[in-house]
């Protein structure tokens, strides 16, 4: 039992780190996510991107953990996430999702699919 824990550690830390290569140098592709959290406490948005949503909302609700600004929303709760190929597309859409800053923008976002497979599409083109 204790050789599964220690297997499903370690494949939990190298899928979460982000990385494309194993430590033997074989090739893996990671999916990478844009998230939206909201906070009840403080009825503010937070915008992120990741490789694991769930690891990443853990993170921001421990408060052990946690020494960001998103300390003082805890606790948060996944609003919207999208899942796209790599950390590249995610870190843009993260950042068009940012400079949108309405809450009209976000609830859109979660109400219409079609707006994330345009942003998808829109900034999966490589120029």
């Amino acid at each position: 039992m204790k050789f599964f824990q220690i297997l499903y550690e370690s494949v939990r830390e190298f899928v979460t780190s982000g990385s494309k290569k194993s430590p033997n140098g074989d090739f893996f592709v990671f999916m990478h996510y844009v998230y939206i959290l909201f906070s009840t406490a403080t009825n503010k948005y937070y915008i992120g991107e990741t490789p694991d949503v769930i690891v990443r909302l853990e993170f921001h609700n421990d408060a052990q953990k946690n020494t960001n600004s998103t300390k003082t929303g805890i606790p948060w709760e996944l609003f919207w996430s999208l899942e796209v190929a790599d950390r590249s597309i995610a870190r843009k859409i993260e950042s068009h999702i940012k400079q949108m800053r309405t809450q009209k923008y976000y609830n859109d976002l979660k109400k219409y699919s079609e707006i994330s497979k345009k942003l998808t599409k829109k900034y999966s083109v490589t120029k």
